[in-house]
């Protein structure tokens, strides 16, 4: 950039020059990017059309979280949906300008996808993968998207959304009422998912099969080891016993919601493991299919029937009591009188709009 600007300024001593660089600044100003942390009009630029937006973020941001980096792309509202223009936004707010028109606005945070330099088009961009191995389970990826009018007085407003779902233990505890292990923990838990998706398209659509398979059918430690924060999809949490344990378990994958299992494309499970007398049990639960002895989910403020599998931005939530030995392999999953559970499928918490000016 510093040579640049010195190139320009001994181009100034001489009109000829100045009248090449400017004939070369219009050929090359397509499509045209401006920064600023004021209103559009404190760089308004003839030819320009400028647009407001609030994005929202369906979620909440942890305050020790990064500080976050917004991508937005406007394409043209047409059959090719080619790219107007591009800009990064770190923090709240940004000004870009884009030419006049219907547009499609996609704006992406957090994304480590690189610099975007072969981004022309919508179905580029659709293509694009996000791995899970580089997620921030504070600092998630989210994308929103939106059809604007470009220079309209409207305030256009964008809802963020993880592309993750979570899958959440709000209780887990033991009760061997009953049975030769009453009183007895479960020692040495931990907590985990298994044939997890290990990346996701940013623009996804519903009931994709998934292309990696991460802990396919059991704990596979040395593919953890790629990731940025393991506790992703493993938690350890030492020996529970009745009194169960304090606080929420987090986990989070990508959406699993195709209809028909394959060996290439099995569903996702959570899976509890754990030994008693020494002996090592598991616990797996297929996430909100028909197989799960018990459980019964539903949505906070809907009546609707739900689909079934793993979708985005939804928190799957279960209550586990343990109740006598479980299975001797991690992919088969629970039968009847192992564990009682309670399920939900709920929302994520809202947070204040954020209004990031365009």
């Amino acid at each position: 950039m510093k040579k640049g600007r010195d190139t320009c300024h001994s181009f100034h001593k001489t009109n000829f020059f100045r009248w090449i660089l400017t004939i070369a600044c219009i050929a090359f100003s397509y499509p045209a990017l401006f920064y600023g942390c004021s209103s559009p009009a404190a760089v308004e630029v003839p030819g320009e059309e400028y647009s407001v937006i609030d994005i929202r973020s369906a979620y909440d941001v942890s305050p020790g979280a990064g500080s976050r980096n917004t991508d937005v792309f406007v394409f043209n509202d047409d059959a090719l949906k080619r790219l107007d223009c591009y800009q990064r936004i770190s923090g709240n707010g940004g000004v870009i300008a884009s030419r006049s028109g219907d547009k499609v606005l996609v704006a992406v945070s957090n994304a480590s996808a690189g610099d975007w330099t072969d981004i022309f088009s919508y179905e580029a961009l659709s293509n694009v993968r996000v791995l899970l191995e580089d997620e921030n389970p504070e600092d998630p990826v989210s994308v929103g998207s939106s059809g604007i009018r470009a220079g309209s007085r409207e305030v256009n407003e964008i809802e963020m959304h993880r592309l993750m779902a979570e899958i959440r233990l709000t209780g887990l505890r033991t009760d061997f009422f009953g049975t030769e292990f009453e009183g007895e923990p479960l020692d040495d838990v931990r907590v985990y998912l298994t044939n997890v998706s290990g990346s996701c398209r940013l623009l996804r659509e519903d009931c994709q099969r998934p292309e990696v398979v991460i802990n396919s059918g059991r704990l596979d430690e040395l593919s953890l080891s790629d990731f940025s924060y393991r506790e992703l999809i493993l938690r350890e949490l030492g020996d529970v016993g009745k009194d169960g344990v304090k606080g929420d378990v987090r986990l989070f994958c990508y959406p699993c919601d195709h209809e028909e299992e394959s060996p290439g494309s099995p569903f996702t499970k959570l899976v509890i493991e754990g030994k008693i007398r020494g002996r090592t049990y598991y616990y797996p639960l297929v996430v909100n299919r028909g197989s799960n002895v018990g459980t019964v989910f539903w949505e906070e403020g809907k009546e609707e029937e739900l689909d079934v599998g793993i979708r985005s931005g939804r928190i799957y939530s279960y209550d586990i009591t343990i109740c006598r030995s479980g299975t001797d392999d991690p992919d088969i999953p629970v039968e009847g009188g192992m564990v009682r559970i309670d399920g939900r499928i709920v929302g994520w918490e809202e947070k204040e709009n954020e209004r990031v000016m365009f």
